[in-house]
C-alpha cells in the first residue's frame, strides 16, 4: 500500500489534469479499501493518498470532478470506526488539511462524514497533548483546516495557541501564518480574548517589517471582528492597530489598487484597501464629512479614497435617477439597459461593504441620514438575540420602524442564517468556553469571499418576524400581503435583468406589467438573504399603491454596516419618495449623527445626460420647420437641403449637433479614398422621418412631413425598427461584458461592434441615403442615444490613467482606446 499511495501522490503531483491520474486514483480505491476494512492502513499513506485527489481536485474543471467516486472516497478514508496504523500528529495533520480542499466539493452527507473525522482526529489530539510534537505552520494549518470545516472548536484553539506561545514556536510562524491563526481565533467568536493569542500578536508586531501590505490589512480586519465579539479586545488590539497603521506610514510608497500601483509600491485589492481604511488608527471621522489622523495618513491613503467614494456614490445616484425615469420610458430595452447600468455602477466600488467607518460617509453621499441606535433598539435587539442563543440559532440581525402620513406605526424584523445552524449539533452558548462542544458553522472568512462585514456568515436560511402595531384595515392587509412576499428570496445571475429581482420574469412582458414601484439588488446569495434586504423587500411591497409625495420617516437598525446592495435600495427609496426621512443606524457604528441632504437643493442627476442632454437635435429641428414654413409660402414644397442649410441660425445649431463628428475609414479604403466621412444636413433630416419628408433624387430636397407618401411611411417603420435592433444589440453587448464606463456614466459599448451586428446592419442597408451615411451620424443625432467621439474618449483614458483606477480591472488601464462609443438615453 505504501508503493500504491506514493504512486498516486506521484501522479496527482506531476500530471494532475491526465486523464491517466484519474484512472489511477480510481483504480487505488479497491486496494485502499481492502486495507481500510482490516484496519492495516498506515497514517501515512492515508495522508498521501487524501493529498493526491485533493491535487486532482485544484487541477481538474468541476464537469470533470468523479462525484460518485469523491463520495465512495471519503466513504472509505472518513469511517468512523477506522484505526490508522503508525499514527503520528503529523500525519493527522496532513489528512486534515487535504480534507479540508476536498469539503467544498463533495455532497452534503460526505461533507458531514468527512467533518465528523476531522472532529474525533483533533479531539484525540487535544486529549493525548500530541500537539506539542508538532511545529508551529503545522498547528496552524491544523486550525485553518478545522476553521474551513466549521468544526474547530475552542479547546482545540486553547491548546493550539498554548503550543504556539511556549518555548518562542510563534516566532518560527510566516506572516501570512498569523493571519490565518486570528481568522480561526475569530471563527470561535471568544467572550474574552485568550492571553496566549495576545502575547502572540506581540511577536506579530515585532516582526511587521517582514509582513506584506496586504497581510498587515487582513490581520487589522480580523482584529476588527474579534473586538466585535469580545469586550476586551478594544483595549487589548488599540496598540496593535496603532502599530500596524505606524508599519504602513513608515514604507515610503502609497497603497494603491492592484491594476494602478506604481513600479515598487504597495498592491491592494479594493476589499484590501477598505479593511485598511476602517480600522487605520489613530484615524477619525467627524460630522460634516471631516476626517482626522495623522497628516500622512489624510494625503496619502485617505484622501485617495475618499475622492473615489465621492465620485463613486454620484454616479450610482445618477443612475439611480435614470433607473428610476426608464420605467415609464419606450422599451424594454431600456428598462433593461437601466438596469444592467445601475448594477455595473453600484459594484465598480470593487467591494460588498464600506466597512462601519465609511458607510455613513456613503449614506451622507447618496443623502440618506445616518444616526446612532437607541438603547430601546438596542434592547430590543439583545433580548431577540438571546432568545435565538438560547434556541441554539446564530445570525445576522436587522430591524425597520416605518411611520407614514396617515398610516400605523409598524415595525418589521429579519434575521439571516448560515448553513448548518440547529440545537441538535451546534450549541451556540458553549461557544468560546472550554467545552468540548463543536462550532459546526460555515467559514465565515473563506479567503477573498471574506469582503463583507466583520461579522457575516455566509447566508442560506433566512428567518423573518414582524411586530406591527395596526389599528387600519389597510395596514393589517399591507402587513398580511409583506408576510408573504418577506420570503421569496432569489437566487440567480450576477446582474438581474427585469425590475424587482425575479428571476423568473419574462423579457418580453410589456413595459405597463412592471410594479410601480419595486428596488432593484443586487442579485446573488449573500445580497439575496442578508436581513436588510428581507425588510427593504417586504417595505417595497407594503409602499407599491402608497403616493410618492407621501411623509413620514423611515428607520433601518442593523447588527453590521449594509452592503452596497442595501445602500442602493435606500437611495432608490429616497429617490422615490423624497419627502421621507430616511435613517440608517447599526450596531458598533461611528458616534454622531449625519442629516439627510434636502432633495430639493440636491437633487440625483443622471451621469452625462439626462431628458435635456439633446436640447440642441430639438432646437436644430424646430428652426429647420420654422425655415421650410417660411419658405413654401412662396415656393414649392419640397426645398433643396442646400438652401435650408445657407440660414445663418441653421448653420449655427448644425454646427453644436454635428459636433464636427467624422468617422475614420479603414486603413485599406484611406489609401483608395483620401476624404473623411462627414457627417451631412442631409442625413439629420432623415432621421427624423415622423418630421420631414427627403426626396433622395439630386438635388436632396426636403419638406414638412404633413401629408406621408407611402414611401415616407415605409421609411419611418424603417427607422423604428432600427431604433429597437440597435437598443437590442446595445443590451446585448453589455450583458456579454462589452460595456465600458466613462466618467460620463456606465453602459457604453463600441459603436463599430453595433454596426457589425447582423440585424442592425441588414435594417441599415434600406435606412441610409448613400454609401458614406454612417450609423454614428443617426445614433449623434437620435435622443435616444448618447455618443462620445474619440476626442472625449481619448481625454477621458488620458485622465483615468494618471489617476487611481475606479476598479481593480487592469484590462482598461492601456492602452487609450479610441473608438467612438454609444449607450441608450436614460
Amino acid at each position: 500500500t505504501k508503493h500504491v499511495s506514493m504512486f498516486c501522490w506521484s501522479f496527482a503531483k506531476a500530471l494532475p489534469k491526465d486523464k491517466a491520474t484519474r484512472q489511477v486514483l480510481r483504480d487505488s480505491l479497491d486496494q485502499v479499501e481492502e486495507l481500510s476494512d482490516q484496519n492495516d492502513l498506515r497514517a501515512q499513506e492515508h495522508s498521501n493518498i487524501l493529498w493526491a485527489w485533493s491535487a486532482g481536485i485544484d487541477a481538474w474543471l468541476p464537469s470533470e470532478r468523479p462525484k460518485t467516486v469523491l463520495k465512495r472516497l471519503i466513504a472509505v478514508m472518513c469511517r468512523p470506526n477506522m484505526q490508522l496504523k503508525e499514527s503520528t500528529p503529523l500525519a493527522a495533520v496532513m489528512s486534515c488539511v487535504a480534507l479540508s480542499k476536498l469539503h467544498g466539493v463533495v455532497d452534503e452527507g460526505s461533507q458531514k462524514q468527512l467533518a465528523a473525522w476531522m472532529d474525533r482526529t483533533s479531539r484525540l489530539a487535544v486529549q493525548t497533548q500530541s500537539l506539542s510534537e508538532l511545529r508551529g505552520s503545522s498547528v496552524v494549518a491544523l486550525l485553518r483546516s478545522m476553521t474551513n470545516v466549521g468544526c474547530l472548536h475552542s479547546r482545540l484553539l486553547h491548546e493550539g495557541l498554548k503550543v504556539l506561545r511556549g518555548d518562542d514556536v510563534a516566532s518560527t510562524l510566516q506572516p501570512f501564518e498569523y493571519v490565518l491563526l486570528l481568522e480561526s481565533t475569530a471563527f470561535v467568536r471568544p467572550e474574552k480574548v485568550p492571553s496566549a493569542l495576545v502575547d502572540i500578536l506581540g511577536e506579530a508586531v515585532a516582526r511587521l517589517n517582514e509582513f506584506h501590505v496586504r497581510d498587515i490589512a487582513r490581520m487589522l480586519w480580523v482584529l476588527l471582528r474579534l473586538s466585535h465579539f469580545s469586550s476586551s479586545a478594544k483595549l487589548d488590539f488599540e496598540a496593535v492597530f496603532s502599530a500596524c497603521t505606524q508599519a504602513l506610514g513608515n514604507r515610503n510608497h502609497p497603497l494603491s489598487l492592484t491594476s494602478g500601483a506604481p513600479p515598487n509600491g504597495p498592491r491592494l485589492t479594493p476589499m484590501e484597501w477598505v479593511w485598511f481604511l476602517n480600522t487605520a488608527a489613530p484615524l477619525k471621522l467627524s460630522e460634516g464629512r471631516a476626517v482626522e489622523g495623522p497628516s500622512w495618513l489624510l494625503t496619502r491613503e485617505v484622501a485617495p479614497w475618499q475622492e473615489r467614494l465621492e465620485t463613486y456614490c454620484a454616479a450610482v445616484r445618477g443612475e439611480v435617477s435614470a433607473l428610476s425615469g426608464s420605467r415609464a420610458q419606450r422599451t424594454e430595452e431600456t428598462q433593461q439597459a437601466a438596469s444592467w447600468r445601475y448594477q455595473k455602477a453600484l459594484r465598480e466600488i470593487g467591494v460588498e461593504s464600506l466597512g462601519p467607518r465609511w458607510t455613513p460617509l456613503a449614506l451622507s453621499l447618496l443623502q440618506i441620514g445616518y444616526c446612532q441606535p437607541t438603547s430601546e433598539v438596542l434592547s430590543a435587539f439583545e433580548e431577540e438575540r438571546s432568545r435565538r442563543k438560547d434556541e441554539g440559532r446564530f445570525g445576522h440581525y436587522a430591524m425597520i420602524n416605518v411611520k407614514l402620513e396617515g398610516h400605523a406605526e409598524a415595525s418589521h424584523s429579519a434575521w439571516d442564517e448560515g448553513e448548518g445552524y440547529s440545537t441538535e449539533d451546534n450549541d451556540e452558548s458553549t461557544r468560546g468556553s472550554e467545552s468540548d462542544s463543536d462550532a459546526n458553522e460555515d467559514d465565515d472568512d473563506d479567503d477573498d469571499d471574506d469582503n463583507d462585514d466583520p461579522r457575516a456568515p455566509r447566508e442560506r436560511r433566512h428567518d423573518s418576524s414582524s411586530n406591527t402595531n395596526s389599528s387600519s384595515s389597510s395596514s393589517s392587509n399591507s402587513s398580511s400581503r409583506s408576510k408573504n412576499d418577506s420570503s421569496n428570496h432569489e437566487e440567480g445571475m450576477p446582474f438581474d435583468e427585469t425590475f424587482g429581482g425575479s428571476s423568473s420574469s419574462s423579457h418580453s412582458a410589456a413595459t405597463n406589467e412592471l410594479k410601480p414601484w419595486t428596488p432593484l439588488f443586487l442579485k446573488g446569495r449573500r445580497n439575496a438573504g442578508r436581513a436588510e434586504s428581507q425588510l427593504l423587500r417586504r417595505l417595497a411591497s407594503e409602499l407599491e399603491e402608497v403616493s410618492p409625495n407621501i411623509e413620514g420617516s423611515i428607520l433601518l437598525f442593523a447588527d453590521r454596516a449594509p452592503d452596497i446592495s442595501s445602500l442602493g435600495a435606500l437611495a432608490q427609496l429616497r429617490q422615490r419618495f423624497p419627502r421621507l426621512e430616511v435613517k440608517v443606524c447599526y450596531e458598533n457604528g461611528l458616534p454622531g449623527e449625519v442629516k439627510q441632504a434636502d432633495p430639493s437643493e440636491a437633487p440625483f442627476e443622471v451621469v452625462g445626460g439626462g431628458p435635456n442632454a439633446n436640447e440642441d437635435s430639438e432646437l436644430l429641428a424646430k428652426t429647420i420647420r420654422e425655415a421650410l414654413e417660411k419658405y413654401t409660402r412662396e415656393k414649392d414644397d419640397f426645398v433643396p437641403v442646400s438652401v435650408i442649410g445657407s440660414y445663418s441660425d441653421v448653420q449655427e445649431l448644425w454646427k453644436k449637433v454635428s459636433g464636427g463628428l467624422h468617422i475614420q475609414p479603414s486603413k485599406k479604403k484611406e489609401e483608395r479614398k483620401k476624404k473623411k466621412w462627414t457627417d451631412k444636413l442631409k442625413y439629420f433630416l432623415t432621421h427624423r422621418p415622423h418630421d420631414f419628408d427627403v426626396r433622395q433624387s439630386e438635388p436632396v430636397s426636403v419638406r414638412i412631413l404633413n401629408e406621408p407618401s407611402d414611401e415616407a411611411l415605409g421609411h419611418a417603420k424603417r427607422m423604428d425598427r432600427l431604433q429597437l435592433l440597435v437598443e437590442r444589440a446595445i443590451v446585448r453587448l453589455m450583458k456579454t461584458g462589452r460595456g465600458k464606463s466613462f466618467p460620463q456614466g456606465e453602459g457604453f459599448v463600441p459603436i463599430e461592434e453595433v454596426t457589425t451586428d447582423k440585424e442592425v446592419s441588414a435594417i441599415w442597408k434600406h435606412c441610409k441615403l448613400d454609401a458614406s451615411h454612417r450609423l454614428a451620424f443617426y445614433l449623434r443625432h437620435s435622443q435616444d442615444f448618447e455618443v462620445l467621439d474619440k476626442t472625449e474618449t481619448s481625454l477621458d483614458e488620458a485622465t483615468k490613467n494618471s489617476a487611481p483606477p475606479a476598479s481593480s480591472n487592469a484590462s482598461d488601464a492601456s492602452p487609450i482606446d479610441a473608438r467612438t462609443w454609444v449607450r441608450i438615453r436614460l
